[in-house]
């Protein structure tokens, strides 16, 4: 059976990415294959123990491929690759654990039940991930899957789930830092008040001669 090329490699011949296994995602053709690393899988796989590949699965799995290339070509870092291929071993093992299709006309429904799965997960005490990474985790597969489905930024595929970027913690305050401007504030509060109750009208205008038009019988 031919199998596709379906690994992902540097446009440059100047670079090299690291980690020869993690980048194949030829390893997303077979059923189980994401319940292994990279390279016990790959091994699986020549052994013919995770079974026949998924050919349906090959039209989802080339886009991917070609959507990561093209970042690189358009400058995007090296580095970034294992992370993109960190996450879709994530997402790929739950489309094979709830027994989901891998079709691209599934891909935008996939991703909003995988996103609605991250967020329940983080809101969970017993979790290992919390809110920011499912956050990050959702929003590396929207930006990939957004560009493969040619959605717009204006409706990302983010901006669909209950997912949210966390704010900026605001810095703490040191409590001697917090007395001391609040005691700050009290002094400038005083001086204000004596500063209006010493200030009267003589004090303003002083001895300011008042201007008058002349009169008709004056000219």
């Amino acid at each position: 059976m031919h199998l596709p090329d379906l690994k992902i490699r540097s446009p440059s011949s100047n670079v090299i990415l690291s980690g020869d296994a993690q980048l194949e995602l030829q390893r997303f053709l077979y059923i189980g294959a994401t319940n292994y690393r990279a390279d016990i899988a790959m091994r699986l796989i020549r052994d013919g123990k995770l079974g026949e590949p998924q050919m349906e699965r090959c039209e989802l799995l080339i886009a991917i491929k070609d959507e990561i290339i093209t970042r690189l070509v358009a400058g995007q870092s090296p580095n970034s690759v294992p992370h993109y291929m960190v996450t879709l071993a994530q997402f790929m093992g739950f489309l094979d654990e709830n027994q989901c299709s891998f079709s691209l006309e599934k891909l935008e429904a996939n991703y909003l039940e995988y996103a609605e799965h991250l967020f329940l997960k983080s809101r969970s005490k017993k979790s290992t991930i919390n809110e920011k990474s499912a956050y990050n985790k959702a929003a590396t597969l929207s930006a990939l899957f957004g560009s493969i489905l040619t959605i717009p930024e204006t409706v990302r595929l983010i901006n669909r789930t209950r997912l949210h970027s966390s704010p900026t913690a605001k810095k703490a305050v040191n409590k001697t830092v917090e007395k001391q401007n609040l005691e700050a504030t009290f002094k400038q509060g005083h001086f204000l008040v004596d500063l209006v109750a010493g200030l009267s009208a003589d004090a303003i205008y002083g001895s300011c001669l008042l201007y008058t038009s002349p009169s008709p019988r004056d000219s």
